[in-house]
């Protein structure tokens, strides 16, 4: 074999540096092909939505839109309840002193408002709302709407109750500080904005042996 066909042949055999890099870019190739796989068929058995979650005295609360939701189990079946607040948000706000025996044997509760607060009204209207769903679907409880004082707009068709009144009385009170006080026949929940619906979800957990 002469020298030019000598050298033809091994042009043709790779050097050992070219087999590593074969070596090298196949195992690139095949990594990167797994990695696809697991991403492309992944991606179908996970859900990219993972909605928050509390676990709060055996109860298991859910976010769902504006609403920690969770199901309570009543002498008259099972009911999924909406919070505004989770039970761990809410139980920083304080409950103070006890109610007489009065205000359950009643069989109305009034919720009541001054209806001459009219900067919070909104926040006034959806606790109220709050307390209507729940106590009355759940907790059975026959609740009316009253105000405080009369005024033309609001309370045309409502009766004047307030603290004083005869009667089981829900006080809505859009002023800090923040508190749920409970005096003889009336509960008085206060709290600006967002924190008056807060304190109304404490009471609500408190009713509901939730909370304690």
């Amino acid at each position: 074999m002469n020298e030019e066909n000598s050298c033809e042949i091994k042009k043709t055999i790779p050097s050992i540096s070219d087999k590593k890099s074969l070596i090298f870019l196949g195992i690139s190739i095949l990594v990167i092909a797994i990695i696809f796989l697991i991403i492309f068929f992944g991606a179908k058995h996970v859900d990219p939505y993972k909605p928050e979650r509390v676990t709060y005295n055996y109860f298991d609360f859910v976010k769902k839109d504006t609403h920690w939701m969770t199901d309570w189990q009543g002498n008259n079946g099972l009911y999924e309840l909406g919070f505004r607040f989770n039970p761990l948000e809410a139980e920083t706000v304080q409950v103070s002193g006890s109610l007489n025996e009065s205000f359950n044997d009643r069989d109305v509760l009034y919720i009541t408002f001054d209806p001459l607060e009219k900067v919070q009204h909104k926040y006034t209207a959806l606790g109220a709302g709050e307390i209507l769903l729940v106590a009355n679907r759940a907790l059975h409880k026959n609740i009316e709407m009253a105000c405080t004082q009369q005024d033309d707009n609001a309370c045309v068709d409502f009766p004047i109750i307030t603290c004083d009144s005869d009667a089981s009385v829900i006080f809505l009170k859009p002023s800090a500080p923040t508190k749920v006080e409970l005096n003889n026949s009336c509960i008085t929940i206060q709290g600006e904005e967002m924190n008056l619906l807060k304190a109304i979800d404490r009471l609500l957990y408190q009713w509901l042996k939730i909370m304690r």
